[in-house]
């Protein structure tokens, strides 16, 4: 009787509840029948497998290339199988065995069987996160399980049992087999039908009630079917099409670094069964796996890089959108610290108006700190600087007056009234001492918080750290290098944001420095420059339900005051974090997933930089009116103006003056008004990076 083919799982899983009646004992093949990887080649998981050996090997003294030790397990790998070949008459190899001659081969005696030890977890980690129980199976097992049926898994795979075992409990099968048999065991496989025979001599298991299902069509059909079983035959035709797509697409990144961001994301995508499907269907959830969740991975991937370069032994995630990047960091660091130790983590406590007030308890109000106060369009005067940075006006007034600046008349040139004479007599006043030893004093007791926070934290105790930040302009860290610039101790800061738009000038030191990864307006990357055409997705898509810092203060715990959480601008800011608490779960679901594919194919973070700008474009530029609605958000705070301005604008943004900021109706029906925004916004880039 030939066996039977199925090309889906579901008809295969409705034939082997069919046939229980029948029969005694089901096995089942493990790897692409219960088990899938999301990879296209299982060969792939040797690759960092190899490098972390080539990297044991260099800590013990042996400097030696990747590619040499990979080239080395396969001659080792090979050579074993034909030696059990002759002797045995099955050609397989045994996991721990020649792992040990491998791992022998590169690094001292001393430490061969501890090098083989972590060598062996490193697989079996990379094998657990690269495998995915196929749906179905565990509710399947768990019925032959209680109807009293023998139920094995079996395999033709280099590691024995034990090993098989420990990835199918992983998977989420625990329990529910019988029996683990693989070739590995005692080098009898299921290709020369021995591993069969063998478990019917000493078992004493009858062909005649054994079933046996799987995908291979010579080992799991052909063979089984010979000595008088049962066998069902899997070829799974939409498990062969990703496969397929996969492959292709891997194939292509070699000749285009443009696909490696498109394999990234295909092979990371979650599978069938793997989510929810109320959860998966949700357009939210989809945007955090397909696109956000992606975006922010490949730059920690970036970052994680970036450190081994620069050799950083700290990283400090800025608040408040470092809390999602410390988020996405911690899933992804147990796969990116396979290829070399990654830095200490912390999280900063810092915010533009907490900065603000610390400088000016530093180095007075300074002409740099006002030209950053003035950046949002709505701020116009001088009581819009005092507001944010927390000053007493009424103190300060004297001093106003002899300038001529107690009306408060327009200091920015976005708003009527403005005249270059005004700015003249500011810089007049900030030259005045008096003037400065009043807004030194108001804010004296800010900066003894802000320097006894840091010390709290040991800031001072590295030559090196990196400061990670969503961007723009660099605002934060050019703050915080006001507030600290007269410590003699301070370390060299490497700043390292997702996007740079440099509009207006940071000028990098032998103190900091400043680099965008997605983007940099130095670059000139027209697609990756669309994420600047609504800045306040990524802000609000980043940002925790917590509060924000108000200021730092010495007799405050840890030396930072938040606001209250029945603050009305909190308040708004948790109605919109629990608006999109579904992206947020897509961004944590693909990011380990993420991880693995970067780790196990051996992706460059910075190629996939093409792909994700490109889809930033369509989404930004080119978004559907159902996007709009979705994403848009429904409230952003901004520390610097925003909802806290309480000067009147005139010249402020139009509401319909970005894409973004159109109504539905306008995005529904007029048909270029898409091509209108997109080359306004080229244009733009193209002007400031001119100018640059």
């Amino acid at each position: 009787m030939a066996a039977r083919v199925f090309t889906n799982l579901p008809d295969l899983q409705d034939a082997v509840r069919a046939a229980m009646p029948e029969h005694e004992v089901f096995s089942f093949d493990v790897f692409d029948t219960l088990l899938v990887r999301r990879i296209h080649n299982p060969d792939l998981v040797k690759d960092p497998v190899a490098r972390f050996l080539a990297r044991r090997a260099g800590e013990l003294g042996r400097e030696v290339r990747a590619k040499r030790v990979r080239a080395e397990r396969d001659v080792i790998e090979a050579g074993m199988r034909e030696a059990n070949l002759k002797e045995h008459g099955d050609g397989e190899a045994i996991f721990p065995i020649w792992i040990e001659a491998w791992v022998r081969a590169f690094v001292p005696e001393a430490s061969v069987a501890q090098v083989a030890k972590e060598v062996e977890e490193v697989e079996l980690r990379l094998e657990e996160r690269v495998l995915v129980v196929r749906p179905g199976w565990k509710e399947l097992l768990g019925e032959l399980r209680e109807a009293g049926k023998t139920v094995i898994a079996m395999s033709d795979m280099y590691l024995p049992s034990p090993y098989i075992e420990r990835l199918l409990n992983h998977s989420g099968l625990e329990g529910l087999f019988d029996r683990v048999v693989s070739s590995a065991d005692r080098v009898k496989s299921k290709a020369s039908g021995a591993g069969y025979r063998f478990l019917q001599e000493t078992e004493g298991y009858s062909f005649s009630t054994w079933l046996h299902a799987g995908d291979n069509p010579f080992s799991d059909a052909l063979v089984p079917d010979s000595l008088g079983m049962t066998a069902l035959s899997l070829r799974d035709v939409r498990e062969r099409k990703r496969h397929s797509v996969l492959q292709r697409v891997h194939h292509s990144c070699g000749a285009k670094g443009f696909w490696t961001g498109r394999y990234a994301l295909q092979a990371a995508i979650p599978l069938e069964g793997e989510i929810d499907p109320e959860l998966q269907a949700d357009p939210l959830y989809q945007e955090g796996v397909c696109l956000f969740g992606p975006l922010l991975a490949g730059f920690m991937a970036h970052l994680a890089e970036r450190c081994r370069e620069g050799n950083l032994k700290v990283l400090y995630f800025l608040s408040r959108e470092g809390w999602m990047f410390r988020e996405i960091w911690q899933r992804m660091v147990p796969l990116l610290e396979l290829d070399g130790p990654l830095p200490e983590v912390r999280y900063l406590h810092v915010s533009r108006k907490a900065l603000a007030s610390a400088s000016c308890g530093a180095k007075g109000l300074t002409l740099e700190l006002i030209e950053l106060l003035l950046l949002p369009i709505e701020n116009r005067d001088l009581r819009d600087v005092f507001r944010v940075a927390g000053l007493d006006a009424e103190p300060l007034l004297p001093h106003l007056e002899r300038y001529g600046l107690q009306d408060y008349p327009a200091i920015s040139v976005h708003h009527e009234g403005y005249e270059y004479d005004t700015w003249l007599r500011l810089e007049d006043l900030l030259v005045d001492g008096a003037f400065q030893q009043e807004v030194r004093n108001q804010k004296a007791r800010d900066v003894e918080g802000f320097r006894s926070y840091l010390k709290g934290i040991r800031f001072f105790e590295d030559e090196h750290v990196g400061f990670v930040d969503v961007g723009w302009l660099g605002s934060i860290q050019k703050f915080f290098d006001l507030c600290i610039s007269d410590e003699p101790e301070r370390p060299v800061i490497h700043g390292m944001l997702l996007a740079a738009s440099r509009r207006r000038p940071f000028n990098p030191h032998t103190h900091s420095t400043l680099e965008g990864w997605l983007y940099d307006n130095r670059k000139g990357d027209a697609y990756a420059g669309c994420c600047m055409m609504y800045q306040e997705l990524f802000e609000e898509v980043c940002r925790p339900g917590l509060p924000g810092l108000l200021r730092y203060d010495p007799d405050a715990e840890g030396c930072c005051q938040f606001r209250s959480t029945h603050d009305e601008s909190f308040r708004k800011e948790s109605e919109q974090t629990r608006a999109i608490a579904n992206l947020h779960q897509g961004m944590f679901d693909i990011a380990e997933r993420y991880a693995t594919v970067l780790t196990v194919a051996t992706l460059d973070s910075n190629r996939l930089r093409a792909w994700i700008a490109q889809t930033l474009a369509v989404k930004l530029g080119f978004p559907k009116t159902s996007e709009v609605d979705l994403l848009r958000h429904h409230h952003h705070m901004n520390d610097l103006g925003g909802e806290d301005a309480q000067s009147p604008t005139s010249l402020t943004r139009k509401p319909d003056s970005r894409l973004w900021d159109r109504s539905l109706a306008q995005l529904r029906w007029r048909p270029f008004l898409r091509w209108h925004h997109f080359l306004k916004h080229q244009l733009f880039e193209m002007v400031i990076t001119h100018e640059r």
